[in-house]
């Protein structure tokens, strides 16, 4: 894959993972969903995408998804700046 090819993912991943976390504000968690789905299919690493995913299956009572997406994210950036909340947010599932 080219470089500017993989610009243009990661530019589609970001558009997905905007209109996902829009939508989650909006409470339109299935469109939410959706697009957090994309923006992973995308860019499978993309570690916020697993967080904010994360939230709003919490937000539905999917304690078994959320729990998979925060560990994903963990994976993905064991020493990331949110390491302490997803760690509380598990615990609290």
């Amino acid at each position: 894959m080219s470089s500017h090819s993989l610009s243009l993912t990661q530019q589609f991943t970001n558009v997905h993972f905007n209109r996902a976390v829009i939508f989650s504000e909006l409470g339109s968690y299935e469109k939410a969903i959706s697009n957090f789905n994309k923006a992973i299919e995308l860019e499978e690493t993309f570690a916020p995408a697993y967080y904010e995913r994360g939230l709003v299956y919490q937000k539905l009572g999917q304690v078994d998804q959320a729990r998979h997406d925060w560990q994903q994210y963990l994976t993905l950036k064991p020493d990331g700046a949110d390491k302490d909340m997803v760690l509380n947010l598990l615990r609290d599932l």
